[in-house]
């Protein structure tokens, strides 16, 4: 049946060309955007390595010398460090609260952020740089990697440092847990001071629309940063609120200590729900992704109708011909079958173009997140593209088929 069936393919072949482009065409189509859309999903699905339900931001100010309140206590930089240092212990004691962390450019779901140079041996990496204090891995309750690793946070000041899994790959650590104790540069001079690896944690990722990046955790030097920042604006104070505590956290927090966060001139200027922020930021990724689905939407309703018009059409100029094949013994079951395959073995060779489409637009980084290693993206993305075009050659095949067998013969050819 399969050689009857390429005989009347190459009889027909001047028809069959047609179809054959408009196959190609409509498979590239597909497969870019079933590849975006999907793609897209596995990223925003992937473990974020970070926790920010009941996680706040406060931001803190100085006051200027125009403020009725300003108080005159000299160079800002002598009472700053203090009078902040004051401040954060008194989070810390805090019962509605579970941690307290100060850091720098180092908060997911924003685009501040910090790049070094990390050194070990002859190898170097671009990473980005969280220069956080203890705390910051009980807000974000960031893991260590590897389930049997102590947890030695209690150790993270001075040129301790700690990679994350990314970062320790990239340095060449195999198996990760072997970067523990191991000492890096943030210098390429080789006589450079150097910092121990404390530990490797799980990868955190800055955004749902981010992969893992290659990150180092450096301890914040909080009184070196006091003393040169002209004020605490330019410093992330996080806390993590107690569960049973988060019911309008920010009215009762701000009345309960709201005086005690003001010292001297520094005061807590506004509160940030850190899930709301994530929503902000999230806002042009979505909306951006809500325009590639309509897009998506828009040239998948184009190839349905171009697609299963050109197979109806092409059926039902067969008409006679099936009722032809029908009065000289052929069963209409095996017809439909015959007609069908036909169409679905049309669609067969085109496979070989979203393969060399995938090839070409992963040479030439023209996919997102083309860098990602993921074994089953072309994979799903052709086998996605290929169900949708197969599901629409049945349709534009085997409805008007039927409809033809069903048609006496003798009506079918009276026209012949």
């Amino acid at each position: 049946m399969l050689k009857h069936i390429l005989n009347i393919m190459w009889n027909e072949r001047g028809s069959n060309v047609a179809l054959w482009v408009e196959l190609v065409l409509a498979s590239l189509l597909l497969w870019f955007f079933t590849d975006k859309l999907t793609t897209y999903y596995r990223v925003y699905q992937m473990p974020m390595g970070c926790d920010i339900e009941h996680v706040y931001k406060l931001n803190f100010d100085m006051l200027t010398p125009n403020s009725p309140e300003w108080q005159d206590l000299g160079p800002d930089s002598v009472h700053m460090y203090e009078d902040f240092q004051r401040i954060i212990d008194r989070l810390e004691r805090c019962p509605m609260l579970e941690a307290t962390s100060l850091s720098r450019n180092s908060f997911p779901h924003q685009g501040s952020n910090s790049t070094y140079s990390v050194y070990r041996d002859t190898m170097h990496s671009n990473m980005l740089v969280r220069q956080v204090t203890k705390g910051f891995f009980d807000v974000f309750k960031i893991e260590w990697y590897g389930a049997d690793t102590p947890d030695l946070r209690a150790d993270f000041s001075g040129r301790a440092v700690i990679l994350s899994e990314a970062s320790a790959k990239q340095l060449g650590y195999s198996p990760i847990e072997s970067a523990r104790g191991d000492k890096l540069r943030l210098e390429s001079d080789s006589d450079s001071p150097t910092f121990s690896v404390l530990g490797v944690y799980k990868d955190m990722r800055m955004h749902h629309f981010s992969t893992s990046r290659k990150a180092i955790f450096l301890p914040f030097p909080v009184e070196e940063a006091l003393r040169q920042l002209p004020t605490p604006a330019y410093l992330e104070v996080g806390i993590r609120v107690k569960p049973e505590e988060d019911h309008d956290f920010m009215h009762r927090f701000r009345a309960e200590m709201g005086d005690q966060l003001r010292v001297g001139n520094i005061f807590l200027d506004n509160i940030e729900r850190w899930t709301e922020q994530r929503d902000l930021f999230h806002k042009g990724f979505m909306n951006e992704l809500h325009r590639i689905t309509l897009l998506a939407l828009f040239v998948a309703a184009c190839v349905v109708l171009g697609v299963i018009g050109a197979f109806w059409y092409r059926t039902q100029l067969r008409r006679e011909q099936i009722g032809i094949r029908m009065a000289l013994g052929d069963r209409p079951r095996r017809l439909l079958w015959m007609y069908l395959a036909e169409g679905e073995l049309l669609l067969a060779f085109t496979v070989p173009f979203p393969v060399i489409g995938y090839y070409l637009c992963g040479h030439f980084e023209l996919l997102d997140y083309a860098h990602l290693e993921l074994s089953w993206r072309p994979l799903l993305g052709i086998s996605i593209t290929y169900a949708i075009l197969g599901l629409f050659i049945l349709l534009g095949v085997w409805l008007p088929a039927r409809k033809a067998v069903q048609v006496p013969p003798c009506e079918a050819i009276r026209n012949e």
